[in-house]
């Protein structure tokens, strides 16, 4: 709001608030991503990766849509997924970059998609870990922690950019997670394996 000498009341004026959530409003529709983007692709493109992962998570799967598996809100347990995504080969991608599907039904050849996402129970779950683990023959893994503000299809995304771009590892992520939750028991004996 102007005053008399034509100054304005700062940053807060209404007026100029109103205009600023108008441009932030507009500029947050033009970023979106598609929807359902962890529905399965059944294509393939030659010289892609293929990046498997493990998902623990918070996050509740009530009333989730199908590509989505989970929602931002919170889940009164802990849930787990089985989580495989291809990614271009390095010749058609900006390495450091997720290269986000245009739609659900992406294109391997040039973006991620979606190759393998499922639910599945806790014991399933360490199974999994524990088998990709083994085959890294390293014995690392990659523990991705985002913010509660990340939607779970960004996080898997970009775990799995992190994982292909960065080392080999089986990652996991434990979404949207208390520290508590998550724990990586050392054993005594370095035959012995993770327990």
């Amino acid at each position: 709001m102007r005053k008399a000498n034509g100054a304005t009341n700062g940053p807060w004026d209404p007026d100029q608030t109103q205009s600023r959530n108008r441009f932030l409003s507009f500029a947050g529709h033009c970023s979106e991503r598609p929807q359902n983007l962890l529905v399965p692709v059944a294509a393939s493109a030659p010289g892609t990766s293929k990046v498997e992962m493990v998902v623990a998570t918070m996050r509740s799967d009530r009333n989730a849509e199908k590509g989505e598996l989970f929602t931002g809100e919170c889940g009164l347990k802990m849930a787990f997924a089985d989580i495989v995504i291809s990614i271009p080969p390095d010749s058609t991608r900006q390495i450091g970059q997720v290269q986000w599907p245009s739609d659900p039904a992406a294109d391997p050849s040039r973006e991620f998609a979606s190759v393998q996402a499922a639910e599945i129970g806790q014991k399933a779950a360490l199974a999994r870990l524990h088998a990709m683990v083994g085959r890294t023959g390293k014995r690392r893994v990659l523990l991705f922690i985002h913010g509660n503000d990340t939607r779970f299809v960004e996080a898997v995304y970009r775990l799995a950019q992190l994982s292909h771009d960065s080392m080999d590892c089986a990652p996991i992520s434990p979404a949207r997670s208390q520290p508590e939750t998550m724990s990586w028991t050392r054993p005594t004996d370095p035959e012995a394996g993770a327990r």
